[in-house]
Formats: C-alpha cells, sequence, structure tokens
C-alpha cells in the first residue's frame, strides 16, 4: 500500500518542483507524480509522469503512462539530505539532483493532467522546503498547441484533423513531421 497525496490546485503544463529530500535507513522510497491526469470523482495517476526515488541499493525508476523510461541506481544514502529539482517545460522533462542533470527526456505525444502528487509507502524519509513552480505559456506558441488541447480533451476527430493541417503546411519541416508522428501516421 502507499500513501498518495495529490494537490488541489490543477497546474499549467509547465512545472518545477524543488525540494530537499532524506530517505531514512529503511526506507521503502518516495514517489513524485507529475500531470496526473483528473476526471470527474477520481485521479488517474497513471497518466503522467513517476518518478520514484529508492536508496543505493535499489534502483530509480522514472515512467510515463506506465512505460518505464528510466532506472538506474543513484547511490543514495541513507539520512543524507539531497536537493531535487523536476522540471518540466512543454515536452521536455529534466531532472536533477544535486545540481547534476541525472535524466532528460522529451516526450512526442501529449500529456493531459495537471496535478502534482507525493506518494511512499512509509514515513523513514524527509522533505524541506517542497516549493512548486509554475509558468504561463508563452506569448507565441507551438502550432501544434491547438492540436494537442483537442488530444487533452479527449476530442481526438478535431485533433487530428488540426494535425493534419500542420502536416500540410509544414511538410519537411520539424512541426509538420511531429504532427504526422501524433496523428498517428508512421
Amino acid at each position: 500500500w502507499v500513501t498518495l497525496m495529490v494537490s488541489k490546485l490543477s497546474f499549467s503544463s509547465n512545472i518545477k518542483i524543488e525540494a530537499d529530500i532524506s530517505l531514512g535507513k529503511f526506507s521503502k522510497g518516495l514517489g513524485f507524480f507529475l500531470n496526473i491526469l483528473k476526471n470527474q470523482n477520481s485521479f488517474m495517476v497513471d497518466e503522467g509522469y513517476k518518478l520514484w526515488l529508492n536508496l543505493d541499493k535499489k534502483e530509480t525508476e522514472i515512467s510515463r503512462s506506465n512505460v518505464l523510461i528510466f532506472n538506474d541506481t543513484l547511490k543514495l544514502k541513507p539520512k543524507t539530505f539531497y536537493h531535487l529539482v523536476i522540471e518540466k517545460v512543454d515536452d521536455k522533462l529534466d531532472v536533477y539532483l544535486d545540481n547534476k542533470l541525472i535524466f532528460s527526456h522529451i516526450n512526442h505525444l501529449p500529456i493531459r493532467g495537471n496535478y502534482f502528487g507525493l506518494a511512499y509507502e512509509d514515513t523513514s524519509f524527509s522533505i524541506k522546503a517542497l516549493k512548486v513552480y509554475t509558468s504561463t505559456y508563452n506569448v507565441m506558441v507551438n502550432c501544434l498547441a491547438i492540436a494537442d488541447a483537442f488530444f487533452a480533451k479527449e476530442d481526438y476527430e478535431v485533433a487530428i484533423k488540426e494535425y493534419e493541417k500542420i502536416t500540410f503546411s509544414f511538410p519537411s519541416r520539424k512541426e509538420g513531421l511531429e504532427a504526422i508522428f501524433r496523428s498517428g501516421i508512421s
């Protein structure tokens, strides 16, 4: 069993989490969840990103929509504070530990959730100065943002039409290739 706490507020797609964390000697780890999707009365935790930190003998894992995208032993020592930064800007996720980049990932599929969560199996951990930052959207947005918004609202027919417009308008540019991929054509 795990205890999961989910934010009351939803955040824009750009989010940065900073915390000083320490795991106890017998800790089973600590989980950070980004882009949790909220349906009518429930949260779909497995829809976004999950970072599960473990001590030196167990692997730290990062997954997106229940697909493992990173696992490694970070050699975290018990009862030692580490400065953790998780930053998601647009399609890019970066994770830093003590100001050192340990993971970077670009996701080519839009993410639908906007909530942040924290999970743990036991209380053998400490968190100091947990901070959550969000940023507003740029004045100029990527042309994929409109189609991505329809995708996030599960209006797939309109999203595909918008992706097709982008593909037709920018056939050899990155945006056009991205749009054709997001519409499911390979």
